[in-house]
């Protein structure tokens, strides 16, 4: 199982949208100093900085227990997480400064993303999906599944949003859920989909979804074609021309597949365990993934070959590449030891 997947501790609390001050580096070696100040008024506090070098294992970011998503803003600056501790955190990366909004804790751990312009962040809570408000922790929008019995009945294992920001789509074991996301208008319940992979590719014309695994014309929702017709499939994302689908399985390969073609790549093997995400770079070329063997790793997706390996004290759930291609950031289930929240790592991209 993975940490979307597990019960947690508690029950969900109320969302507060009182914001915490959070201490943003620790890095590895040298002394450390502080920068930045806090106990600043409103919904967001800045927390406090060091200034030391990075060391062997990247810079690395104190941050939620741990990380459910992770993207980087419009530039190289920003670096926005949800953490499974109810937060939404924010950091300015050069400056060394950031901020942490409690949103509340989901009594499950499941699929979050943000939207394309960084303003919402949309989490799936068991049988719901829930948009809020990055600024101000302020909730938004509920998105309702089916009517629940039981505890796991309309869980949400999957969430996907249009590069336009109009459209999601939630993957439930009734089928796919498709929502106007600024109204909350329930578009469409696609039957026969069911737990799997979602991802939209980023000119927003297709979608691949679920099990089986289909590709699927956007907005029309039309089959195109069935890619697979086994349950092995966990992640999924394209590449940014459009062409390229990368799956990852259940035995730790990723299989790359040209959506033009409708044919196999190739292969991508050398995690030994499960793949929780994947993010390919803004040149398309290099591929990167990041598994629960506590490895992220880069790829050339034209030769099949590892080019870099980067280790984590933990499992990794999140992957993200900075718009200049220049850094991965990597999110851990958890920090190196108990108590700790060193859970974001910053690589340099050789």
């Amino acid at each position: 199982m993975t940490r979307r997947g597990l019960l947690i501790a508690g029950l969900a609390g109320a969302a507060v949208a009182a914001a915490i001050g959070v201490p943003l580096y620790l890095r590895e070696g040298g002394d450390s100093g502080t920068s930045g100040d806090s106990g600043n008024s409103g919904n967001s506090t800045s927390g406090s900085g060091s200034s030391s070098g990075s060391g062997a294992d990247g810079v690395v970011l104190e941050g939620p227990s741990g990380v459910q998503a992770l993207t980087f803003g419009a530039d190289a600056r920003t670096l926005l997480a949800s953490g499974d501790d109810g937060g939404i955190w924010r950091w300015d990366v050069p400056a060394e400064r950031g901020t942490s909004t409690r949103v509340g804790i989901p009594p499950y751990l499941q699929p979050a993303l943000f939207t394309p312009d960084f303003k919402l962040l949309v989490r799936a809570e068991k049988n719901k999906v829930i948009s809020w408000d990055v600024a101000s922790g302020r909730m938004v929008k509920t998105f309702d599944g089916p009517p629940t019995g039981k505890a796991q009945e309309g869980f949400v294992h999957s969430l996907a949003l249009s590069p336009d920001g109009e459209t999601l789509v939630a993957g439930l074991s009734e089928g796919l859920y498709v929502w106007d996301l600024a109204s909350g208008r329930q578009l469409d319940i696609i039957e026969g989909q069911y737990s799997g992979p979602l991802a939209f590719s980023p000119d927003g014309k297709l979608l691949v979804s679920a099990f089986p695994l289909k590709l699927w014309e956007m907005p029309s929702r039309r089959a195109l074609v069935t890619i697979d017709e086994h349950t092995s499939h966990r992640i999924a994302v394209f590449s940014p021309d459009n062409q390229l689908l990368a799956i990852a399985q259940l035995d730790g390969t990723i299989r790359l597949w040209n959506a033009a073609t409708r044919q196999d790549v190739v292969t991508l093997k050398g995690h030994k365990d499960w793949v929780n995400a994947l993010a390919f770079h803004p040149s398309g070329r290099t591929l990167a993934s990041a598994g629960r063997d506590e490895t992220a790793r880069l790829w050339d997706t034209a030769t099949g070959k590892s080019t870099a390996t980067f280790t984590c004290p933990n499992s990794l759930e999140a992957v993200a590449f900075s718009p200049d291609g220049k850094t991965l950031a990597a999110g851990l289930g958890s920090g190196s030891s108990p108590g700790t929240k060193d859970t974001v790592r910053l690589f340099a991209v050789p």
